[in-house]
């Protein structure tokens, strides 16, 4: 995504610096002068929407060739990559999320006496392990659990 939105900026940015404009002859009839202030500021906006697109790209490609491969060098541009959707929804009830919920792991204690779960130990997307108490919740079914992983990770999971 951020590939999508790089290219739509650079070309953007390129795209207006260096079109030709479209002469306003057509549209009223008269002709008019060129003077040297449109010629000059013509010319210093190419100038400058070249430079300013080759800086940008440098810095870019600077930008990301610092990262290592796995973590994001832009932890609030999450923001501009996913939109969990429908945005309207609560949070239990959206169709995706832009975390990494979906695949987190626990581990549930069987209590030896009763035979049900009574505890959880959340393994967070980010290294963090969060104990749950579940000795009121569904204490036999190991599916149930399983579908509540995501809801109990972004519930209580640091940085999600």
């Amino acid at each position: 995504n951020f590939t999508h939105l790089g290219g739509m900026i650079f070309g953007f940015i390129c795209g207006t610096s260096t079109m030709q404009r479209i002469s306003t002859d057509m549209f009223d009839g008269q002709e008019k002068e060129k003077t040297l202030w449109t010629s000059a500021k013509s010319h210093f906006f190419h100038f400058f929407g070249i430079i300013l697109t080759v800086t940008i790209m440098i810095a870019s490609f600077t930008i990301l060739m610092q990262g290592d491969g796995v973590t994001s060098p832009c932890k609030s541009c999450k923001v501009f990559s996913c939109v969990e959707f429908p945005p309207w929804a609560s949070p239990s009830d959206k169709w995706w999320y832009c975390d990494d919920c979906a695949g987190v792991t626990a581990d549930a204690r069987i209590n030896p006496e009763t035979n049900e779960f009574d505890r959880l130990s959340l393994n967070c997307p980010y290294g963090d392990i969060f104990t749950l108490d579940i000795q009121n919740d569904m204490k036999t079914d190991r599916e149930w659990l399983e579908r509540q992983l995501p809801k109990w990770c972004r519930a209580h999971c640091d940085g999600i």
